[in-house]
């Protein structure tokens, strides 16, 4: 699959568009020499600067149509063929393309009804402030959507189609039991985890961290030995927030195909992680240790906050094998203790002097996140942060934001 469709939208690179030449569109990929006119001409934006109604109108027909669909992508600057389908042929850079992706991303969040979640719109320059327009535009958790003409639309083929009456209400229909078949597999995935504790000694203590597409399945083709989703990063650098390195656990090594999956796992004094990684995208990290020789069950912040952001790792590495790089996915932490404790376990906020406080009962699940741009993995983090000292009635400084020194490519 091209880079340009799977690559962090902000690291995405002029050379990353010119591959584009010679592909086709298709149910998912649309391309526009430039934002047009009556006419069919180049719009005012080219001419005078100017982002007309029927500009954004004609623009924000073919987003609604993506999302209320699949999701997909939209350039504008790229010139096509004749062909069936057509096909890019060359590039054709929009004046001033930076301020235009500002000034459409403001349009497209009050001109499309409801607002599309994940939309990314992006500049990508080439010489002078000209350069290519790039939508991408997930598969929206709150379709369907219209476009300012007040009409739905959808992606059929290479087609952006009004939707009839019954489409919108089977497509609402679709999404209200998509929503019941979310919570369904999110408390499955709780209850792993409670397997995951009770199968260890009682005085165990762990945590788990679930994430699942809230759109739907995706598609991985096969996750054994799949390049990039047994990545790990040990130590992970912050500029600002905490200290200067964050410590994730040790790296689950151990890599075994399961049915529709693969799980890795790691074993040692300081206890079992456990990664599972699922063909339909799902991702959990589960984590169990067991009590100090003085009896003292204690779980450190920094391997919750490490693990997170190696979940989310495995997140975006998932959802870049299934093509879909910015797909929403619904995240929960629980921390907790086997079914026979009576309290929680200590979280414990700095090992060198051992500042912590227990949690207010034996199992705690955290408030459900969502984590769509890898650019908000800094954000989601900070917010664990704070969701993990308000837990245990600790105030600190160092609940600011968390700012991770950390390539997402």
């Amino acid at each position: 699959m091209l880079p340009v469709l799977t690559k962090p939208a902000a690291l995405i690179t002029a050379a990353d568009i010119e591959q584009l030449i010679g592909w086709p569109e298709t149910a998912a990929l649309e391309f526009k020499v430039a934002l047009s006119d009556r006419s069919g001409r180049e719009g005012e934006w080219a001419r005078n600067g100017v982002l007309t109604d029927l500009a954004k109108e004609r623009l924000f027909k073919e987003v609604v149509a993506l999302a209320n669909a699949q999701g997909g992508h939209l350039f504008v600057g790229v010139a096509q063929s004749e062909d069936n389908p057509p096909r890019a042929t060359e590039i054709h850079p929009i004046p001033k393309v930076g301020d235009l992706a500002v000034r459409l991303e403001q349009a497209a969040s009050s001109g499309i009804e409801p607002p599309i979640p994940n939309l990314i719109v992006q500049s990508v320059e080439f010489t002078g402030g000209a350069g290519v327009l790039m939508l991408r535009v997930p598969q929206s958790r709150d379709a369907p959507h219209r476009a300012p003409d007040l009409h739905c639309y959808v992606r059929r083929g290479i087609n952006s189609e009004p939707m009839m009456m019954r489409e919108v209400q089977n497509m609402m229909l679709r999404l209200a039991s998509r929503g019941d078949q979310l919570e369904r597999e999110i408390s499955a995935l709780q209850a792993r985890f409670r397997t995951f504790i009770d199968r260890c000694n009682h005085a165990w203590t762990g945590f788990q961290i679930s994430c699942v597409p809230v759109g739907g399945p995706i598609d991985i083709d096969r996750v054994y030995n799949k390049p990039g989703l047994g990545r790990w990063v040990r130590n992970i650098p912050i500029k600002s927030g905490m200290k200067d390195v964050l410590i994730a656990p040790h790296e689950p090594t151990d890599q075994r195909p399961i049915l529709g999956g693969a799980r890795w796992l790691t074993s040692s004094g300081r206890g079992i992680a456990e990664k599972v990684i699922e063909r339909d995208g799902k991702v959990t990290f589960a984590m169990a240790t067991p009590p100090r020789e003085s009896g003292e069950r204690e779980i450190y912040r920094d391997w919750v906050l490490g693990s997170m952001v190696n979940a989310l790792v495995a997140v975006d590495a998932c959802r870049r094998c299934a093509g879909v790089p910015e797909t929403e996915y619904a995240i929960e932490l629980a921390i907790g203790s086997h079914m026979t404790a009576i309290e929680g376990p200590t979280i414990v906020i700095e090992s060198t002097w051992k500042e912590g406080s227990p949690l207010p009962r034996p199992t705690v699940t955290f408030p459900r996140q969502s984590f769509g741009r890898v650019e908000d993995l800094s954000d989601l983090i900070s917010a664990t942060n704070q969701d993990i000292l308000d837990c245990i009635g600790v105030g600190r400084v160092d609940a600011q934001r968390i700012e991770l020194d950390f390539p997402s490519a």
